[in-house]
């Protein structure tokens, strides 16, 4: 497991929640948008983390060990050597000429991450809410962008380590 990222999930873990955490914010139309930058596994599931593309702020979700697989694969390019259930999702939009116009995660609920993801095919278009894991894989085997609603990141965010967890071998010692 890469050092780096488990310290962020133990940093995640003990920073209270933002004031304000948990309300129920409307939907953003975009927000801000976020990469997956890693999950780090845990016994029964991962947290995927998030972080704005600045590097900023931070967003830990966690998800089940199956989405965590997934998620992991699709960051790191890669592939399971049966196909998993994103990648079914993937073959049946590109058998049906369908393709995904928008990921977004709009709102915290008790805890929970609520989000949708925006589907095309042909002159049709239609949202469906999803779990936020789902959300993420798609985005990332889609390579469309995936969208935060402000609030949400302001209510689950932590800021990004100003200093490297894990020291660059490559920086001279003082």
């Amino acid at each position: 497991m890469d050092t780096r990222l488990l310290l962020l999930l133990v940093l995640a873990l003990l920073t209270p929640p933002a004031a304000g955490a948990g309300r129920r914010p409307r939907p953003a139309a975009r927000g801000v948008q976020v990469e997956a930058v890693g999950v780090v596994p845990l016994d029964g599931g991962g947290t995927v983390l998030l972080a704005d593309l600045d590097h900023t702020r931070l967003v830990p979700i966690s998800v089940g060990s199956t989405e965590a697989l997934a998620i992991a694969l699709r960051i790191e390019r890669r592939r399971y050597e049966r196909p998993l259930t994103y990648d079914l999702i993937d073959a049946i939009l590109d058998g049906m000429g369908g393709e995904v116009v928008e990921a977004r995660i709009d709102d915290l609920r008790s805890g929970t991450f609520v989000a949708h993801l925006t589907f095309r095919e042909g002159r049709r278009s239609f949202t469906v809410d999803t779990r936020a894991s789902d959300a993420i894989a798609v985005a990332l085997g889609r390579g469309v962008p995936l969208w935060l609603a402000a609030p949400v990141l302001d209510g689950a965010g932590l800021p990004w380590p100003e200093t490297p967890l894990v020291p660059d071998p490559t920086a001279p010692s003082l």
